[in-house]
């Protein structure tokens, strides 16, 4: 075969190749395409909630209406319906997917009450390891506990209403909101000793608004203990995990004690009169 004739049959292999790839490319543009045309136009047939503890599904759904989840897949909002599960008290987070077989999942992740909190009109609510103060409701393991009070306060409808007051308009609750945040880091530090022990051995926590400062109940020996301020926080959790014995009788000879650990590298335990 001449030169000439090589180079020709190289061109024209090489023309048909290309034209073999272009033919190639565009059917598998055209079967991807097809392929989300019909996923777009698929109907959403299943809900699915995952997390759920303390919640139940019809309190999630509650706040799924139609303009939420609409009759195709594709037209669901994932941020809107994240954003409106976010809005369900005890909801911490979500994460909302679509998934196969034309579904929405929603994955929860729910808040834990780490004590109860009682208003001084008697009131109980919750707060969480956040901070963030829940609306009451019957939880198996409430009684479990530790109850904190004195930083909700009863408060004249009048004054409830006027500036600078921090309760909401039209109640009688005004929540001292750094003392919730005191009690969390109380609470917090002592779930951080071995086993949970001082956490598991508190059963009430008193805060004093005009001293600012705060007084614990043990659950085992019904012993007193005298915390002062939030200074000094992390040594005194410490002095009272050190003194854990005290609260079980191994220093007071069995009767309940008074626990002071209000100054600075000091400790003192005596009994209590009940």
């Amino acid at each position: 075969m001449s030169s000439g004739a090589q180079r020709s049959w190289r061109k024209s292999s090489t023309e048909r190749g290309i034209g073999q790839f272009i033919v190639y490319a565009l059917l598998v543009v055209f079967v991807i395409g097809a392929g989300l045309r019909w996923r777009s136009q698929q109907e959403l047939r299943e809900v699915r909630i995952n997390g759920l503890h303390t919640l139940s599904e019809s309190e999630i759904r509650r706040v799924l209406d139609s303009t939420l989840l609409p009759k195709r897949v594709a037209d669901v909002d994932l941020q809107a319906v994240r954003l409106a599960v976010l809005s369900v008290p005890f909801v911490r987070s979500a994460v909302v997917q679509r998934r196969a077989e034309n579904c929405i999942e929603i994955s929860v992740t729910e808040r834990v009450p780490l004590a109860l909190i009682v208003s001084d009109s008697g009131d109980p609510m919750y707060v969480d390891a956040d901070a963030v103060v829940l609306p009451y409701r019957h939880l198996g393991e409430s009684k479990d506990l530790p109850i904190v009070r004195g930083v909700f306060h009863t408060q004249a409808a009048a004054e409830a209403q006027s500036p600078g007051s921090s309760a909401t308009p039209g109640t009688s609750l005004t929540l001292d909101t750094i003392a919730v945040a005191n009690v969390v880091t109380l609470l917090r530090e002592m779930q951080s000793t071995e086993g949970k022990t001082l956490y598991n051995d508190i059963s009430e926590i008193v805060y004093d608004s005009r001293k600012r400062s705060f007084s614990l109940e043990t659950s085992a020996d019904a012993s007193l203990v005298l915390f002062g301020t939030f200074d000094n926080h992390t040594e005194k959790v410490s002095n009272l995990f050190s003194l854990r014995r005290a609260w079980t009788g191994a220093v007071t000879g069995g009767a309940a004690s008074v626990i002071d650990v209000r100054w600075r590298d000091k400790m003192f335990v005596t009994k209590r009169a009940l």
